[in-house]
C-alpha cells in the first residue's frame, strides 16, 4: 500500500478525466500524465472544493441591526409571564349563575321588574312607588362582578404587579374598596337630601343607582367570563367590550338620575351642584390622578 492515494487518468483525444472516490470532474490543470503522480490527496481535495463549490459571499453579522432571514430591524419586546386563570374565578361565576337561577325561579316577576325599570323610565317610576326588596339584594351582586372585571383588566395589563401583590388578595381588596365607595356615596346622597330637604329626590336617585347596579352585573357577566377563560388573542377585545359596556351604563345611569331629580317640582340647584362636585366629579379626578 502506498502512503498517498494515486490518481489514475483516462486519456481521451481532447483531454484527460481525473477519477476519484470523492469527485469525478474534468481535469484541465494536468499538463502531462506524469504530473498526476506528484499530485497529493490534500492538494487534490482543496482544488476540487475550490473549483466545484461556489465562492463564499460576505454577509453582515446577525448581531447587528438586521436579521438573517427577514432583513428587518430587531425590536425588543418585554417578556410577559405566562398567565394562568385562577380556579376560584370559575367558582365565583358558577355561584353567580346559581344565585341568578334561584332568583328567576322563585322571584321571576320581581327580577323582570328590575330589568324593565332599567330600560324604561315609566317602569322605574312604578318601581319607585312600590318598593322591591329584591333590588337591594340583587345590587350586592354588583360588587363581585365589577371586582372581577377590575381583576381581569389588571391581570392582563399588569401581570407582574398582581403576581407580586397576590391574586386572591387583590380581588378581595377590590370588593372591599368598591363596597366602601358605594356605601359612602349612598350615605352622602342621603346626607345632601336631608340637608336640602330633598329626601324624595335622594331616594329616587338611590333606587336608580341600585337598579343599574343590578342590571350592570347581568349585562357584564358574560363578557367578563369570556375574558377570563378565552385565548389570549381575544382577551383584549373582550376586556374592551366589558369596560365600554360598564362606562356606557355608568353614563346612562348618571344622566337618567339627573333627569329624575330635576323633574321633581321642588328641586334645589345647590343640591345638584353639591352632588355633582362631591360624588361624580371628585371620584373621577381621584381616579385620573391615581392612573396618570
Amino acid at each position: 500500500m502506498q502512503d498517498s492515494l494515486s490518481i489514475s487518468t483516462i486519456s481521451t483525444k481532447a483531454d484527460s478525466i481525473a477519477v476519484s472516490p470523492l469527485y469525478i470532474y474534468k481535469d484541465t490543470t494536468v499538463a502531462s500524465a506524469d504530473a498526476d503522480m506528484d499530485y497529493g490527496f490534500i492538494e487534490y481535495t482543496s482544488q476540487t472544493l475550490r473549483d466545484v463549490l461556489p465562492t463564499p459571499i460576505f454577509e453582515e453579522s446577525l448581531l447587528k441591526e438586521k436579521t438573517y432571514i427577514l432583513k428587518k430591524p430587531l425590536t425588543l419586546h418585554k417578556i410577559q409571564p405566562i398567565q394562568y386563570t385562577q380556579t376560584w374565578t370559575f367558582s365565583i361565576i358558577i355561584l353567580f349563575f346559581i344565585i341568578l337561577s334561584i332568583g328567576f325561579k322563585f322571584f321571576r316577576s320581581r327580577c323582570l321588574d328590575i330589568i324593565h325599570s332599567s330600560l324604561s323610565l315609566k317602569s322605574f317610576e312604578i318601581l319607585n312607588k312600590t318598593p322591591n326588596p329584591l333590588v337591594l339584594v340583587s345590587a350586592f351582586l354588583f360588587f363581585p362582578i365589577i371586582a372581577l372585571l377590575l381583576y381581569s383588566a389588571i391581570t392582563y395589563w399588569f401581570p407582574l404587579e398582581i403576581n407580586h401583590f397576590g391574586h386572591t388578595k387583590f380581588y378581595l381588596f377590590s370588593i372591599a374598596a368598591i363596597f366602601v365607595f358605594l356605601i359612602v356615596k349612598i350615605f352622602l346622597i342621603k346626607f345632601f337630601g336631608l340637608l336640602f330637604r330633598c329626601n324624595t329626590q335622594a331616594n329616587a336617585y338611590i333606587n336608580n343607582l341600585l337598579v343599574y347596579m343590578s342590571f350592570s352585573s347581568l349585562l357584564l357577566i358574560l363578557p367578563i367570563f369570556a375574558s377570563l377563560f378565552t385565548h389570549e388573542s381575544y382577551k383584549l377585545i373582550l376586556l374592551i367590550i366589558s369596560l365600554s359596556l360598564f362606562v356606557l351604563m355608568s353614563i346612562i345611569r348618571a344622566f337618567r338620575g339627573l333627569y329624575i331629580i330635576i323633574k321633581f317640582p321642588k328641586f334645589f340647584h345647590i343640591y345638584l351642584f353639591s352632588y355633582l362636585c362631591t360624588l361624580e366629579i371628585l371620584p373621577l379626578l381621584l381616579v385620573y390622578r391615581w392612573i396618570f
